[in-house]
């Protein structure tokens, strides 16, 4: 019998434990709990809802949630039932939320989004749909033709995983100013470049200038396909 008497569960603290929850059967019980909410709330809850996360307040947090996401449809009418809104929602978190996984390659570097297009969806679903390259029915994904300048319309285009995987950005540690271009050993510069998930070698180079051409040549020789 795990003691769990005083201990937190998101906002659920354990106060006690009470008679165990009895199906109707009969057949199957399980230990149960009064436990008290950040809201001042009581509530029982089973072992299990605790332990699980399945029960994380006393029914408040899912309110505040509801509440929250109303707000959200409210301040977007119809635009936050468009298909392009999640895509939207997504450039803005990485670019200004910094608990985003990927915030450190967008926002964290300094990549931002364009005042006509923060503020509101409208105008960033009205160029998808009106100005963009975007075709229904393929698989494209949002895409900086400019990996160091941020989303605005003149710097964006929509493009399939492969290309995108061509238009990387570049890694922290990346020496050379070009995607797929890295230092490798002895002053000598590595070309390299990833189609499909599967990375190719393109050769190592004195000249940096020579890696980063015979990268070119190979975004000219994928992409053409």
């Amino acid at each position: 019998m795990i003691d769990i008497i005083g201990k937190k569960f998101t906002r659920l603290t354990v106060v006690a434990e009470i008679e165990p929850y009895v199906s109707k059967s009969g057949k199957s019980r399980a230990r149960r709990f009064i436990c008290r909410c950040d809201c001042g709330n009581e509530t029982k809850v089973t072992y299990q809802s605790l332990i699980s996360n399945n029960t994380r307040s006393c029914g408040c947090l899912q309110s505040e949630l509801t509440i929250k996401r109303n707000k959200r449809i409210s301040k977007y009418g119809d635009y936050s039932k468009n298909k392009h809104f999640n895509r939207w929602r997504g450039m803005i978190e990485r670019c200004y939320y910094p608990k985003h996984k990927d915030y450190h390659r967008y926002g964290g570097r300094g990549i931002t989004v364009c005042e006509e297009w923060r503020e509101h969806p409208k105008n960033f679903i009205n160029w998808v749909e009106n100005e963009s390259n975007w075709e229904d029915g393929k698989d494209l994904s949002l895409d900086r033709i400019d990996y160091n300048k941020g989303y605005s319309p003149e710097n964006c285009r929509f493009v399939t995983p492969s290309e995108q995987a061509l238009n990387k950005d570049l890694l922290s540690s990346n020496k050379s100013g070009y995607p797929g271009v890295s230092l490798h050993t002895n002053g000598r510069w590595r070309a390299r470049i990833t189609v499909n998930g599967k990375r190719i070698s393109l050769g190592v180079y004195k000249d940096v200038n020579e890696a980063i051409k015979a990268r070119k040549k190979a975004e000219e020789k994928y992409l053409s396909k």
